[in-house]
C-alpha cells in the first residue's frame, strides 16, 4: 500500500515537471494532455487520476511556484542581519527569478498571459501581489522598530512603490526591454531602500 502511494507521488511529480517544461517551451494552449502523457511516459488514466483537467495541473504548478518563492523570501528574512538587509537581498532574488532564470520566467509569463482569460488565475496572482505588498509594508514597519529604517517614512506608500517597480521589472522583461545597459526598475528599488535607510549616529 505504501509502495503504491510512493509510486503515485512520483508519477504526480513527473507530470508537474513535464507540464512545467512544456508550458514554458511551447505555451499552455499548444500543450495537450496527450503531449504531457507522451513526454512523462504515462497513460491518460494516470494523468486524470492526479489532475481532472490540464488547467488543474497549471494551477498546481502556479501554487508550487508561489510556495517556493514565499519560502525563499522567508529564508532571506531569517538569515539577514536586519530588515533592510533582507529587503536588499530580496531584490536580487526577484532579479534572479524573473530576469536571469529564463525557464522560470517563461512559465511566469504563461501565468500572466493565462490570467487575462481565467478569473481564478487572475485572482490568485492579484492576491499574491497584494500579499507581497503587505509583506513589504510589515517589513518596513519592523525595520522602523529595530532602527534600520527611518521612522518618519510612509510605509504604505513605499511598499506600494517597491511592488510597482518589481512588477515593472517583470513587464520590461516581457516586452524584451531587459537587454538595456541598466535595469532601472532594480536600480529604482535600490534607490528607495537607500533613501529610507536610517543613518547610524557616530
Amino acid at each position: 500500500m505504501n509502495e503504491k502511494r510512493i509510486k503515485g507521488e512520483e508519477t504526480k511529480k513527473k507530470i508537474i515537471e513535464v507540464g512545467e517544461n512544456l508550458f514554458s517551451e511551447i505555451g499552455y494552449d499548444a500543450t495537450s494532455v496527450q503531449d504531457i502523457c507522451d513526454k512523462a511516459e504515462i497513460s491518460k488514466g494516470a494523468f486524470f487520476h492526479h489532475f481532472p483537467t490540464k488547467e488543474f495541473l497549471f494551477l498546481e504548478i502556479l501554487n508550487e511556484y508561489l510556495f517556493k518563492l514565499d519560502n525563499q523570501m522567508n529564508e532571506i528574512e531569517k538569515k539577514s542581519k536586519n530588515t533592510l538587509k533582507a529587503m536588499e537581498k530580496m531584490v536580487d532574488i526577484l532579479e534572479e527569478i524573473f530576469v536571469t532564470s529564463k525557464g522560470k520566467f517563461t512559465i511566469f509569463l504563461e501565468f500572466l498571459r493565462k490570467s487575462s482569460k481565467d478569473s481564478e488565475i487572475m485572482e490568485k496572482l492579484s492576491n499574491q501581489f497584494q500579499k507581497y505588498q503587505k509583506y513589504v509594508f510589515f517589513m518596513i514597519e519592523k525595520g522602523k522598530k529595530e532602527g534600520s529604517i527611518k521612522e518618519d517614512i510612509d510605509s504604505e506608500f513605499i511598499s506600494q512603490l517597491i511592488i510597482s517597480l518589481a512588477v515593472g521589472m517583470i513587464l520590461k522583461k516581457s516586452l524584451f526591454l531587459s537587454d538595456e545597459k541598466e535595469n532601472f526598475s532594480k536600480k529604482g528599488i535600490e534607490f528607495i531602500l537607500e533613501s529610507i535607510k536610517k543613518e547610524k549616529k557616530i
